[in-house]
C-alpha cells in the first residue's frame, strides 16, 4: 500500500506560528498575559518550601538544576494584562531570594485555522496537477551491510543527494552518502525536538522512537507524558515533520530515510498551549545527561518587528545545557535561524540564535542560494539545502518542487515541508553522525568542526575572509554543511582547550546621533593579557550589549570591526520595526572565529531615519559591553591579526573548486558498530572470568595424544605466523609455549568475537568429548580463524 502523500505545495508551518484566525484582546491564550506563575531563585527546595509559606505562596514546581521554584498565588488570578508587580516586590524583599518574575505567555503558540499558512511568507496551499513531472531518480547506492534503501520517495530527497532531481544544481546537498556508506548512521546517539510533539506510531518513526527522550510539557493531566500531539488540527504535524528528518528508519518501504536513520528520537510537546520562560528551559534541560541533541524550529515572531532574547530561566538553562549536559561535554542545541526574510527581517533580532550555545541554521535552494524568506545576520553558524526560491516572485511562479520530504500526522508522508524549520532537523541529523563518530566532541568542538567543514555553496557578493582564514556571510554563516567533511574531521579531532571569557564591562557613550549619522568607539582591547584566567588567543564568540534609545528602533543599524578589520553587521535597519522602545539587548557574531582579539575594536552605531522626516529625531546611544569567547593556545599564539580581506569571483571559484575537491577525496573510518563492541565486552568478559579453563581445554585439545594437528595447524596456523616453524614438523605432535599460548588466545578470541560465538566452552570440546568432535570442532575455530585473518589483511 503507497504512503499517503500530500499532494498540495504547503510552504509548511516555520518556527513560531501565526495563528490562521487572529487572537483577540481578551483571549487568555494570547501572549503578553501575566500569569500566575512566579519563578524564584533559592538556595535549595527547603528554602522556596519556607519562602513559599511565609510570603503566602504555594510551591508548584522545580528546576532543580537551576536553583529554580515555580510558585502560584491563591489571590492572584491565572491570566491577567496587569503584571503583579507587588508580588513580585514582596519576594524580593526577601534576603532568601536571588530573583523573582512573574512568568509571561511568551509568543511561541501555533495555531491554524482552514487553509495553513507559513509564519511568514503567509501565502495559501498551491494545488499542483502533475507533482511527478519534477523528480529525479539518484545514483543508487548501498549501505555497509548491502541493502538497498527502498523507501518510496527516498529517490526524490535531492538534499541529500543531488542529482538535480529537481532542476537544481548538483551537489548542492549534505554529502551524506559516503557517511552512510561506512556505517554511520546515528546509532547511539539521542535527538529530541522541542516542538508540538511527535506522532510516534507513525511506522516510520516508531522503531527509532525514545519515550526517555520525550515528554508532554502542555498538558499537564497526562499521567503517561506522552508528546503524541492533538491530531485534530494539521498544524500540529510540525514535530512529527521534524523528527522524520532526523530519524525515519530506512529500508522499509515507507516515505523517506532520516539523515540519522538509526538514532533514537524523542519529542518534548512544548509549542502546542501557552509558552513561558519556566517551560522553555525545562524543556533545555529535560534528562540532559541522556539527551545529546536537541532541535528547536521556533522562536521570537519573525514579523520584522520583534526584538526579543531569551528570559532568564531559558537563558540559565542554555549555559547549564552546555556545561553540564552530556555528561559535561555539552548538550548540542539547533536552532532555526528564521523565515522572516520577506519581511526585512533580521536574525540579530533573535537573541535564541544569538546565544554562543545554539548553533543556528539557514535553508537553501537546490542552487545554494539564500531562498527568500531566510533572514540575514552575522550569527548565522551553517546552511543547509531545503528548497525554495531565491526571491517570492519566483516562488509564487515557478512550477512544483520537491523540498523535504518527511513523516506526517497519522502515517503520511510530504514531499514539500522547507523553510529553516526544516534546515534545522537536517542538521540535527548530522550532528547525530558527527557525535557517533566521535562521542567525546564537546559542544565547543562541534561548532569548530561546523566551521572548519563548510563548503562555499555560491559565488557573489557577500562573502569575507577573516583574519583567522575563515569564510564567512551573513546569508550562509560559514557555508553550506557538508557531513562527510565533518565525520573525516571528528574522527581525527584533538578537542580545544577549555572556553575563557573576557569581559569589559559596561561602557558609558552618552551621545546623540541625528539622522543619517553614525557614531564611532574605539576601543583597544588586550584581551585579558596577562590573566591566565580569561587571556584569549583565539576567539569563538563575540557578543555587543548595547543600550541606545530612539525615536523608531527600526532605523537603528549597529556594526562591529574587529582589529582584523572583519565587519559585522549586528542588526540591520528593519522598515517593519516602528517600536519607540530602547534597545537593551545582546548581540552575537561568529565571524571573528579563531582570530587573535588583541588590538583596536570599532563600535559604529548608525541613526538611518532620513533627515527632515516628521518622525526624524536623533537617537541616544548610552552605553555597550563586550565579551568575548574563545581560548588561549599558546602553540598558535600570534603577535598580530592577519587583516580580513572580500575576495574577488576568481579567488571564490578557486575556494569553492578546492573545497569540493577535498570533501569527495577524504577517506572515513568503517564506523565502530555499538551492537558488536556489546558483544566483544561481553565476550572478553566471559574469556577473562574463564580463562584458565579455556586454556586448559585448549592445552589439552592441541597437545594431548589424541590426534596430531600437524597438516591442519601447519597450514592454517604457521602461515599466519601464529608459531615457529620447528613445531609445524609432520613428525611432530604440536606442543606450545606460553608464549604461542598467549597469541593464540589472542588470535582466536578476536576470530571468536568476529564471528559472534559467545559460548567458548560447548560440551563437544570438552576433556570427556570423543576424539572426532574436538577435532571437527578446532578444525572449524582454524577456520574461523584463518578466514578472520585472511579478511583482515585485506584491509
Amino acid at each position: 500500500m503507497r504512503t499517503r502523500l500530500t499532494l498540495a505545495l504547503m510552504l509548511s508551518v516555520c518556527l513560531s506560528l501565526i495563528p490562521g484566525l487572529p487572537t483577540t484582546p481578551s483571549d487568555p491564550q494570547a501572549p503578553g498575559y501575566f500569569l500566575n506563575t512566579f519563578l524564584v531563585q533559592v538556595e535549595d527546595r527547603q528554602t522556596a518550601e519556607r519562602v513559599a509559606r511565609d510570603n503566602g505562596f504555594l510551591l508548584e514546581a522545580e528546576l532543580p538544576l537551576l536553583n529554580m521554584y515555580v510558585l502560584t498565588h491563591p489571590d492572584v488570578t491565572s491570566r491577567s494584562r496587569r503584571s503583579a508587580d507587588d508580588y513580585v516586590s514582596k519576594l524580593m524583599e526577601d534576603n532568601r531570594v536571588r530573583f523573582a518574575e512573574q512568568q509571561v505567555a511568551l509568543k511561541r503558540v501555533k495555531r491554524s485555522h482552514g487553509i495553513v499558512y507559513d509564519k511568514q511568507l503567509e501565502f495559501p496551499i498551491r494545488e499542483v496537477a502533475n507533482y511527478s513531472a519534477f523528480y529525479r531518480v539518484p545514483q543508487k547506492f548501498s549501505t555497509r551491510d548491502g541493502s538497498l534503501f527502498d523507501d518510496e520517495f527516498f529517490k526524490d530527497q535531492w538534499y541529500l543527494q543531488n542529482n538535480e532531481q529537481t532542476g537544481g544544481k548538483r551537489d548542492i546537498d549534505l554529502h551524506v552518502m559516503p557517511v552512510w556508506q561506512q556505517g554511520f548512521n546515528g546509532l547511539g546517539v539521542r535527538v529530541t525536538t522541542l516542538d508540538d510533539g511527535v506522532d510516534h506510531e507513525h511506522p516510520d518513526i516508531r522503531n527509532n522512537y525514545d519515550a526517555r527522550a520525550s515528554a508532554d510539557f502542555n498538558d499537564k493531566n497526562d499521567k503517561k507524558n506522552d508528546p503524541t500531539p492533538d491530531k485534530s488540527s494539521a498544524a500540529n504535524s510540525h514535530g512529527t515533520r521534524c523528527a522524520g528528518e532526523i530519524a525515519a528508519e530506512a529500508g522499509n518501504g515507507i516515505c523517506g530515510v532520516g539523515v540519522a536513520f538509526r538514532s533514537s528520537i524523542g519529542g518534548i510537546r512544548i509549542l502546542d498551549g501557552v509558552v513561558t520562560d519556566e517551560l522553555e528551559a525545562r524543556a533545555l534541560l529535560y534528562e540532559h545527561d541522556y539527551i545529546h541533541i536537541y532541535s528547536a524550529s521556533w522562536g521570537p515572531h519573525d514579523d520584522g518587528k520583534t526584538m526579543e532574547a531569551p528570559h532568564t530561566a531559558c537563558r540559565e538553562a542554555f549555559r547549564k545545557g552546555v556545561e553540564t549536559g552530556r555528561n559535561g561535554l555539552g548538550n548540542l542545541y539547533i536552532w532555526a535561524t528564521g523565515n522572516g526574510g520577506g519581511d526585512d527581517d533580521h536574525c540579530g533580532a533573535d537573541g535564541y540564535v544569538g546565544s554562543i550555545e545554539s548553533i543556528s541554521v539557514q535553508s537553501l535552494t537546490d542552487h545554494g542560494d539564500k531562498p527568500f524568506f531566510g533572514e540575514r545576520c552575522c550569527s548565522t553558524m551553517i546552511a543547509v539545502p531545503t528548497g525554495g526560491e531565491a526571491t517570492k516572485k519566483e516562488e509564487m511562479n515557478a512550477m512544483y518542487k520537491i523540498k523535504v520530504v518527511t513523516t506526517d500526522l497519522n502515517g503520511g508522508c510530504v514531499e514539500n515541508f522547507e523553510g529553516t524549520s526544516s534546515a534545522a532537523p537536517l542538521a540535527s541529523g548530522v550532528y547525530a553522525l558527527v557525535l557517533q563518530a566521535n562521542p567525546n566532541l564537546t559542544w565547543r568542538d562541534v561548532q569548530h568542526i561546523t566551521a572548519k567543514a563548510a563548503r562555499i555553496p555560491i559565488g557573489g557578493d557577500g562573502w569575507t575572509i577573516n583574519g583567522a582564514g575563515y569564510h564567512v556571510n551573513d546569508k550562509f554563516g560559514f557555508g553550506m554543511m557538508d557531513a562527510t567533511v565533518m565525520v573525516h574531521l571528528a574522527q581525527q579531532w584533538v578537542n580545544k582547550p577549555q572556553q575563557r571569557v573576557c569581559e569589559s564591562g559596561e561602557k558609558t557613550v552618552d551621545a546623540n546621533i541625528s539622522p543619517g549619522q553614525c557614531h564611532k568607539v574605539e576601543f583597544p582591547y588586550q584581551s585579558c593579557q596577562g590573566d591566565d584566567a580569561t587571556s584569549i588567543t583565539n576567539l569563538e564568540h563575540v557578543q555587543l550589549h548595547v543600550h541606545a534609545e530612539a525615536a523608531r528602533r527600526g532605523d537603528v543599524e549597529i556594526y562591529l570591526e574587529s582589529p582584523a578589520s572583519t565587519r559585522s553587521l549586528l542588526i540591520k535597519r528593519r522598515m517593519n520595526d516602528d517600536s519607540k522602545e530602547a534597545i537593551d539587548f545582546t548581540f552575537l557574531t561568529v565571524h571573528n572565529w579563531e582570530e587573535n582579539p588583541a588590538g583596536t575594536w570599532v563600535i559604529e552605531v548608525c541613526n538611518t531615519a532620513s533627515e527632515g522626516h516628521h518622525d526624524s529625531k536623533p537617537m541616544h546611544f548610552t552605553s555597550w559591553a563586550l565579551t568575548m569567547y574563545g581560548y588561549h593556545d599558546d602553540d598558535k599564539k600570534k603577535s598580530l591579526p592577519e587583516k580580513a580581506k572580500r575576495p574577488d569571483e576568481s579567488e571564490l571559484q578557486t575556494i569553492m573548486r578546492r573545497e569540493y575537491d577535498f570533501s569527495r577525496s577524504v577517506t572515513l573510518k568503517r564506523a565502530v558498530d555499538l551492537d558488536t563492541v556489546k558483544k566483544t565486552e561481553e565476550i572478553k568478559k566471559e574469556f577473562d572470568e574463564k580463562a584458565d579453563k579455556i586454556l586448559g581445554t585448549m592445552s589439552h585439545l592441541f597437545q594431548g595424544r589424541s590426534f596430531k594437528l600437524n597438516d591442519l595447524y601447519k597450514n592454517k596456523m604457521y602461515n599466519r605466523g601464529l608459531t615457529s616453524p620447528e613445531i609445524a614438523d609432520d613428525s611432530s605432535d604440536v606442543e606450545f609455549s606460553d608464549e604461542s599460548f598467549a597469541t593464540l588466545k589472542r588470535e582466536l578470541l578476536e576470530a571468536l568475537i568476529s564471528r559472534e560465538i559467545s559460548d567458548l566452552e560447548k560440551p563437544h570440546i570438552r576433556e570427556h568429548s570423543h576424539d572426532a568432535e574436538r577435532h571437527h570442532e578446532i578444525t572449524r575455530l582454524l577456520d574461523d580463524l584463518e578466514q578472520y585473518l585472511s579478511e583482515r589483511k585485506k584491509k
